[in-house]
């Protein structure tokens, strides 16, 4: 599954560093450029394939198997008629990894205080994998998960955080917020 992730150089000096799932794709882009010609090469394609797009500033990356590999982006800008010619190069390390398999919270439930927020701890397998899982809540006026992946508990009573990864298996925690409890475990 191609994932609508791109990657993007900031500056013409940065160079960057992505995460890539096997088998899915992300869109890497050159800012800043008009019409110089830009050439995308992957140093191990049997890892990550390179595909240019259309508009000769982007590639498509593709992991194929697990392992590292930097794509590196030369961009050659025209100088004024033979002179001042320059060359800049920029590199993207990827680290493929595989899809994540299975997943499970590290506690089946939490109980916590009405505004406070604590760490989500889920254990992917197989551990180097780089995979985020998705989270949602039953209820999120009562908890939820932010972006930082952190439960925030809202008001009091109960709310199942389900964490899903790409190949639908999901995993439970409950989350129980109560005045009562004044310490959060």
């Amino acid at each position: 599954g191609t994932t609508e992730e791109s990657v993007t150089f900031k500056s013409s000096s940065s160079d960057v560093v992505s995460d890539l799932l096997l088998g899915d794709s992300f869109i890497l882009t050159v800012n800043g450029t008009t019409e110089e010609s830009v050439t995308f090469k992957s140093s191990s394609s049997d890892v990550v394939s390179v595909e240019p797009e259309d508009d000769s500033i982007s590639c498509k990356c593709t992991g194929e198997t697990v392992g590292n590999a930097t794509i590196t982006v030369k961009i050659k800008e025209k100088g004024f008629l033979f002179f001042n010619s320059t060359a800049t190069t920029l590199t993207c390390k990827v680290t493929v990894s595989p899809k994540a398999s299975s997943i499970q919270f590290n506690r089946r439930q939490r109980r916590m205080a009405p505004n406070t927020k604590r760490k989500v701890r889920v254990t992917l397998r197989p551990s180097i994998t780089t995979e985020v899982p998705v989270f949602s809540s039953s209820d999120p006026k009562i908890a939820r998960v932010n972006a930082a992946q952190k439960i925030v508990a809202k008001a009091p009573g109960i709310a199942v955080i389900t964490a899903t990864i790409q190949n639908g298996n999901t995993a439970t925690c409950r989350v129980i917020v109560s005045d009562r409890s004044k310490r959060s475990d």
